[in-house]
């Protein structure tokens, strides 16, 4: 009949559709714009909720797996920020050497000529600023989403003398407290993330199946 509805329609529970049991949740500050709404569609399209309950079971799925992003994008948005600091630090330190290996050699040459040390003068001084803005681009070119760029940025850092698989090493330890806030909170979403699966699993199991009576 063209007025029945299936065990699985949201009107037999006095819903629009499914997704109206679902509270509307608004973005936090560092999430892509609509991402949310795009990774709950698309998981809602593979675990197929069919009644209220489930929708509600689903979307704690749906919550944990997403909490799980999140803690490791924080993670690595961590991770990448030391690797910046170790990088504009290391170029720091190194252009001081070198201002410092440049005054000695002009120092040195001021006395062959017969200067006294007394009378010599630096003729320019270091420039921290400069050093610190050479490093903060190089630092964000080593990190960007662009291969190429990326490439690029670590063969100029090779160059420089230093060894960009230190650098990270460097940024692990300087950030060890932070990465490994994370990673605890990560192993435990994970455990929370099995438990909420399984109990999504067994209430898609236990769903009741309609049938009718066949007259025998």
């Amino acid at each position: 009949m063209p007025n029945e509805m299936s065990a699985h329609d949201p009107g037999r529970f006095g819903l629009r559709r499914f997704a109206d049991v679902l509270p509307k949740r608004d973005p936090l500050l560092g999430e892509d714009p609509g991402s949310f709404e795009v990774f709950r569609e698309g998981m809602m399209a593979s675990l197929l909720p069919m009644t209220p309950h489930e929708w509600v079971s689903a979307e704690n799925v749906v919550s944990i797996e997403w909490e799980l992003l999140q803690q490791r994008r924080m993670r690595d948005a961590g991770i990448r920020s030391q690797i910046r600091g170790s990088i504009v630090d290391a170029v720091t330190a190194k252009r001081r050497a070198d201002y410092k290996r440049d005054m000695q050699t002009a120092l040195q040459r001021h006395l062959v000529r017969g200067g006294k040390r007394e009378e010599w003068l630096e003729p320019y001084e270091f420039d921290q600023h400069e050093a610190k803005s050479f490093g903060t681009d190089l630092a964000k070119r080593a990190v960007s989403t662009d291969a190429e760029v990326q490439a690029k940025a670590q063969k100029e850092i090779t160059k420089l003398g230093m060894e960009p698989m230190e650098l990270m090493a460097e940024a692990y330890r300087s950030a060890q407290r932070s990465v490994t806030h994370h990673q605890q909170e990560i192993i435990e979403l994970e455990r929370r993330r099995r438990d909420a699966k399984r109990d999504y699993d067994q209430l898609q199991r236990s769903r009741p199946i309609d049938g009718k009576v066949i007259d025998g």
